[in-house]
């Protein structure tokens, strides 16, 4: 027997997730988040010296995937 994991419920993880986090969430690759981000879809911040570490925002996360839905809320199926 396999085990599957859920997506998380967005409401139910940080204020701010990292790439992968995100990339599940979006259930697109982090390379997808990545390019996202440095196209400025995807709304980030970089945190640390040199590099840092790229974060998403929760709240800025809720909004995209809320503006991608149709104005009832529904699917567009």
């Amino acid at each position: 027997m396999t085990a599957t994991s859920a997506t998380p419920r967005l409401s139910d993880m940080p204020d701010f997730l990292n790439v992968d986090e995100a990339a599940t969430v979006l259930r697109i690759c982090g390379n997808s988040v990545r390019e996202g981000i440095r196209r400025g879809n995807i709304p980030s911040v970089r945190v640390g010296v040199g590099r840092g570490r790229l974060l998403v925002p929760r709240l800025a996360l809720e909004r995209l995937i809320a503006s991608a839905l149709p104005p009832d809320g529904g699917t567009d199926r």
